[in-house]
C-alpha cells in the first residue's frame, strides 16, 4: 500500500497535468511517512547567531520523512517579517546525501554556512510540483 502511495504521489508531481494539492500531499506524508529528522526553530536561531546571519532566519521548522526509500522534506517558512505567520512547503525526492549535508553539517565545522544557505544549496531545487 505504501509503495502504491509513493508511486502515485511521485508520479502526480512529475508527470500529471492534474496536480495534487500541496496541503493534501503534506497531510498524506505527515500521516504515512516515517519521520527521519526534525530541525526546530531554536536550532535555526542558535545557528544564525553563531554564523552572524540573523537576517537569515526564515525557516521555522524543517522535517524529513521517508516513504519507501524516497525522502520528502516539509519546510515551515515564515511568511511575514514579524515571524507571526508560516506556510508549509513540500520538497520531493531529496537525495539522502543532500538531507545529511543539510541536517548534519554543523556550523562548528570549517564550513560555516547557516541553515538558510544550506537549505538553498541542498533542498530548494526539489520543490514538488503540487498545486498551491
Amino acid at each position: 500500500m505504501r509503495l502504491f502511495f509513493v508511486l502515485l504521489l511521485f508520479s502526480s508531481f512529475c508527470y500529471s497535468q492534474e496536480q495534487i494539492a500541496c496541503e493534501d500531499a503534506i497531510k498524506k506524508i505527515e500521516d504515512n511517512g516515517n519521520l527521519i529528522d526534525t530541525l526546530k526553530d531554536v536550532q535555526i536561531i542558535l545557528d544564525a547567531i553563531y554564523t552572524s546571519v540573523s537576517g537569515d532566519i526564515w525557516l521555522k521548522e524543517v522535517k524529513c520523512y521517508e516513504i519507501n526509500n524516497t525522502n520528502f522534506v516539509i519546510a515551515e517558512i515564515y511568511s511575514d517579517n514579524l515571524k507571526l505567520f508560516t506556510k508549509k512547503y513540500l520538497f520531493c525526492g531529496i537525495p539522502k546525501e543532500n538531507w545529511e549535508y543539510f541536517y548534519n553539517e554543523t556550523v562548528l565545522s570549517s564550513n560555516k554556512e547557516s541553515y538558510g544557505k544550506k537549505f538553498h544549496k541542498y533542498i530548494i531545487d526539489f520543490k514538488c510540483n503540487c498545486k498551491v
